[in-house]
């Protein structure tokens, strides 16, 4: 059975899910106590589309959101601050995973953007 194999990251989906409401959307998620993934994303044609994904500090980050821009994610409630974002803990369910790949996988007819990251065998050495 051929299927194809479709990548997706946590802040595409969130992004993809509020994306009918909201065209600048910003989405933040905790990676760790200091540290948090960001990405910024602009709706066009209907798809999401990254602007700026990246790894940063809280403190880094709080002044490239603006007061029009929605915020999401499970590190949204750091920014204390900010007035227009979502006011729950964003899980992303499965049935969002599925929504956003079908989404990305009929706009990308051509299979180059549909292919996984990699493909290797496994490179297993004798054992003593």
């Amino acid at each position: 059975m051929q299927k194809p194999v479709l990548t997706v990251n946590c802040c595409e989906v969130l992004a993809d899910k509020y994306s009918k409401n909201y065209e600048k959307i910003n989405v933040a998620i905790e990676a760790n106590n200091t540290e948090i993934y960001y990405a910024k994303y602009i709706i066009k044609n209907n798809f999401t589309e990254a602007l700026q994904p990246t790894i940063s500090n809280v403190n880094d980050i709080s002044s490239s959101i603006k007061n029009d821009e929605f915020l999401c994610g499970s590190a949204n409630k750091i920014f204390t601050q900010h007035l227009l974002k979502s006011n729950q803990e964003d899980i992303i369910l499965a049935t969002d995973v599925a929504i956003y790949g079908q989404k990305k996988f009929l706009q990308n007819k051509d299979s180059q953007d549909i292919l996984p990251l990699y493909l290797r065998d496994p490179k297993i050495t004798k054992r003593k």
